[in-house]
């Protein structure tokens, strides 16, 4: 999804919804929102859907956080001064989770028809990064909730 090629060009999402009948109809709002141009910056960065999610890993870590416009400076300036801090393997991984459950929730909507509301989205998301870091054998979390503790610098 990041590869330099792609930048270049303009940065839309395809997005198209499948009807037998018709053949393919494109649109051009957000699926997630239902507002503005559909853009991946807008999907995974400035949707009110996505923001919500953003909102919640910010006010975990307790950081302030001016979003940048696009997708990619977003990750230029993701690691900041978080160094060796032994919270920033999971800081590390926090766009590409969020990031990934904003996708496949996507997918699902466009996909399958159906639609998780935010709250569901927000703990959906939580528990992949939980299982992603988990997966690492790096941490030795005893529950959820001691990892949801931990996001804090």
């Amino acid at each position: 999804m990041l590869r330099e090629g792609v930048w270049g060009k303009e940065n839309k999402v395809g997005l198209w919804a499948c009807d037998p009948a018709q053949g393919n109809i494109t649109v051009s709002w957000c699926c997630l929102c239902k507002a503005d141009g559909e853009s991946v910056d807008h999907l995974l960065l400035h949707c009110d859907y996505a923001k919500e999610l953003w909102d919640l890993v910010f006010a975990m870590f307790g950081i302030s956080w001016v979003m940048p416009t696009r997708v990619r400076d977003l990750f230029a300036c993701w690691l900041g001064k978080v160094g060796k801090h032994p919270v920033h393997m999971i800081w590390r991984a926090v766009p590409h989770c969020l990031m990934w459950c904003l996708w496949r929730e996507w997918n699902r909507r466009i996909f399958e028809g159906c639609e998780q509301n935010v709250a569901k989205l927000k703990l959906l998301f939580l528990r992949t990064l939980f299982e992603w870091m988990a997966s690492t054998r790096l941490f030795d979390f005893s529950s959820f909730l001691e990892f949801i503790d931990s996001c804090c610098f």
